[in-house]
């Protein structure tokens, strides 16, 4: 799905759960988990499987909705 965000967020950037409380960053820390991928620059498209993510993530796979 879809999640609206105050931004702003680089489109077709990876994003992370941030150690910030309720933050989301582009900047992989260094136990990431894996969100999902900005649309826009106040939309992020959340990926349902963390740990497939995680390994998309790894390998650097691009996935566009």
């Amino acid at each position: 799905g879809r999640m609206d965000v105050a931004g702003p967020l680089t489109p077709g950037a990876s994003y992370y759960v941030s150690a910030t409380a309720g933050a989301l960053t582009a900047t992989a820390p260094d136990f990431r988990r894996f969100v999902g991928q900005a649309d826009a620059t106040t939309s992020v498209v959340i990926v349902p499987n963390p740990v497939q993510s995680n390994l998309m993530d790894i390998l650097q796979i691009e996935v566009f909705t």
